[in-house]
């Protein structure tokens, strides 16, 4: 059931990919392919395509989510710090919101320092609600939101390449599995 509801997000966001001038340039199953605004923790609106040309992992998150979403930060962090000072160089990670109706631009910078994240290299994003569910059929991401206002959703973290084609998926519930890790190594050395 799960995957059947995976491959129907997925479909829905293909069917409603919106081309930017420039998706050509981009392979048919690029996330960049997304025509979508995302505004950053410091508050500039940039078009997901403009974020191509590095390796990123990226997943879906709430702010005030107080149990699995900080989980998922401290696997990303375990993780960065598990790479060397060249590959941790190369590698940019998107955490995009799946509430936009709290997830303010205060919000998300609030989030990056109470976890100390690198605004180099980390960015935390909102989009409105359609693009948002365009990009977590994209990403495999599943979520809805409860009576209390609170969210049920996976913790899909999603490697990508420069040119936004997924390489690979994992659950963060988990941990990071040594081949989601290898994975990132090997593109990040392609670099």
């Amino acid at each position: 059931m799960i995957r059947l509801t995976i491959l129907i997000n997925l479909f829905a966001a293909l069917v409603c990919v919106t081309p930017t001038a420039h998706a050509e340039k981009f392979p048919t199953d690029s996330i960049y392919r997304l025509n979508i605004p995302l505004t950053a923790q410091d508050g500039r609106t940039v078009p997901l395509p403009s974020l191509s040309g590095r390796v990123r992992i990226v997943t879906m998150f709430y702010a005030s989510c107080s149990y699995v979403c900080p989980m998922t930060i401290q696997s990303l962090k375990d993780l960065d710090v598990g790479l060397n000072e060249q590959e941790r160089s190369r590698l940019q990670i998107l955490m995009v919101s799946i509430d936009p109706d709290r997830d303010s631009v205060e919000a998300l910078q609030a989030l990056a320092k109470k976890h100390e994240l690198d605004a180099t290299r980390w960015s935390l994003a909102r989009a409105n609600k359609t693009d948002i569910r365009k990009l977590a059929g994209m990403l495999g991401v599943q979520y809805r939101q409860l009576e209390n206002k609170e969210f049920n959703h996976s913790t899909i973290l999603t490697l990508v390449s420069t040119d936004g084609k997924i390489i690979a998926r994992t659950d963060s519930n988990n941990g990071i599995d040594s081949k989601f890790k290898t994975q990132l190594q090997n593109l990040l050395r392609q670099q």
